[in-house]
């Protein structure tokens, strides 16, 4: 339980700091970064930049309770990442890299949050 909390907090933190990284980021132009490289970073989320803290959690959570499971969650989050190009491919035609990234990052931030909220309800319930 005490874990639990620790990791929350982490990620309340994480979340707030890339945050304010981001509003700093918006405000001044860094010199050192190129402008093309700049934008694209600008359109990520702060979600975006800890979902691998996420993952991190959910694999620690998921193997203290259910040991062995892990590794279809992240079968379901390939086939999740199939589907979306080939959903993709149906409309557009035609895949750019950086519109099928977006869109996978976004439905992974869903899925992993829902993963990792799922995982501290089971150890509550435990």
């Amino acid at each position: 339980m005490k874990y639990l909390f620790i990791q929350l907090v982490i990620l309340i933190i994480l979340f707030l700091i890339f945050k304010k990284i981001f509003k700093v980021l918006n405000k001044t132009q860094l010199k050192f970064i190129p402008v093309k490289i700049y934008k694209r970073i600008l359109k990520l989320k702060s979600i975006d930049c800890i979902l691998p803290i996420i993952i991190i959690f959910s694999w620690i959570n998921v193997d203290k309770l259910y040991y062995g499971t892990f590794h279809w969650l992240i079968v379901i989050w390939i086939i999740i990442g199939i589907f979306i190009a080939i959903k993709l491919f149906k409309k557009l035609e035609n895949i750019t890299y950086f519109k099928y990234f977006k869109l996978y990052m976004r439905i992974s931030d869903i899925y992993w949050i829902l993963v990792y909220l799922s995982v501290i309800v089971a150890s509550l319930i435990k």
